[in-house]
């Protein structure tokens, strides 16, 4: 997984896996590419019909790329946690937070402004039960971060 610092440079825009790749865990890639591209598509063209807002329009641009990319990436990094398992397997439809999980994890990362509410309500409940359940959650950690440093980057005899 990465993303970019700067959203856009001198002449340019950047979109789609140009700007953030995220771990394909629910192949959300197409998705962000797509939306993103409409995205900078709209600022271009607000651009053009109002070159005096050119600074606010690539602001706004470089606010919408980065929060969309946190929002899934706040999902990827927790998918092992067994809290998260928990709230995975026994689904609730509680104030829309259901239904904003499952447009996140599908890769609609940009239409949340709505769904920001939902968001941090399901947020909220995941580092409830983590408080809850400290032993396991510090020991999911623990393990995390075992994986993480034990994962050696090698080289294949392919390439």
């Amino acid at each position: 997984s990465y993303s970019s610092t700067p959203s856009q440079g001198e002449r340019y825009l950047l979109v789609g896996d140009a700007y953030a790749f995220i771990d394909p865990v629910f192949s959300s890639g197409v998705f962000f590419s797509m939306h993103s591209g409409k995205q900078a598509a709209l600022a271009l063209d607000r651009i053009f019909k109002q070159p005096r807002k050119t600074k606010q329009v690539l602001a706004d641009y470089q606010q919408i790329m980065r929060q969309g990319p946190a929002d899934f990436s706040w999902f990827i990094y927790r998918m092992t946690n067994p809290n998260m398992r928990d709230l995975f397997m026994a689904p609730r439809a509680f104030l829309g937070a259901k239904k904003a999980v499952i447009s996140v994890l599908a890769g609609d990362i940009f239409r949340n402004v709505a769904m920001r509410p939902a968001l941090s309500v399901f947020k909220s409940v995941y580092y409830l039960a983590s408080a809850i359940n400290w032993k396991r959650t510090r020991a999911a950690m623990k393990q995390r971060a075992i994986n993480i440093s034990d994962t050696p980057l090698r080289k294949s005899p392919h390439v």
